[in-house]
């Protein structure tokens, strides 16, 4: 087989076991949570009493879900960025009941996300840190109630599954191309030099000089 279809095939190899590693790992988390669960409105990444702050680095493709204890209002800024509305309050889009059955919390109501995507680096390295900051939580009355932020990192996950199946597929077509190249380009056959060897006697210059001799004698 020629050098051409092994590199293919190889490669195509490589791409279809990643993709399906990839596959294999679960990112979306499907089999870890269910609507029943508080990680069904993301992982706990933050929690304390007001007045409080928590400064951590975030991901752009994530979402940041802030919850607060029932019956207060708290007031949540983001301190060290100059964009506004890195905090969005779920009044805005009419979603304050996203998370009243399915992911719900005792003790607690959604109040908006916190999303950093206009803050990211793009699309092509959805894991890239958009930055360190620093978020404030204040009670409009100064009383103490508790908060919390949970990391939804579901898009990651779809991310990272549609990447594990592009590579599947990917690989699945190289391996083809590699099948069809290793049965066109086939060795060429080797040739066999073979010398044959005649059985007469060889005759030497020398031989035939003496005779050529006694020919002109007896001519």
């Amino acid at each position: 087989m020629h050098k051409v279809p092994k590199l293919v095939l190889g490669l195509g190899g490589i791409l279809f076991v990643i993709g399906w590693a990839i596959i294999m790992m679960d990112p979306m988390g499907v089999d870890s949570s269910s609507p029943s669960s508080e990680d069904w409105s993301g992982t706990l990444m933050f929690e304390d009493s007001t007045p409080t702050t928590f400064e951590s680095e975030f991901k752009w493709a994530a979402t940041y879900n802030v919850f607060v204890q029932d019956g207060s209002t708290v007031t949540v800024e983001v301190l060290n960025s100059d964009i506004d509305d890195i905090f969005w309050p779920c009044e805005l889009d009419d979603e304050c009941d996203e998370f009243d059955v399915d992911g719900h919390i005792n003790g607690y109501h959604y109040i908006g996300e916190l999303d950093f995507e206009e803050e990211g680096t793009g699309i092509y390295n959805p894991f890239t840190k958009s930055g360190t900051y620093e978020i404030s939580f204040t009670e409009e009355n100064g009383e103490t109630v508790n908060v919390m932020i949970r990391e939804d990192t579901s898009f990651e996950g779809f991310l990272a599954v549609a990447g594990g199946v592009i590579s599947c597929f990917a690989g699945i077509i190289i391996l083809i191309i590699g099948s069809i190249l290793s049965k066109v380009m086939k060795e060429n056959p080797k040739v066999e030099l073979t010398s044959t060897v005649s059985d007469e006697p060889r005759v030497s210059n020398s031989e035939i000089s003496k005779s050529e001799i006694g020919l002109i004698k007896s001519g």
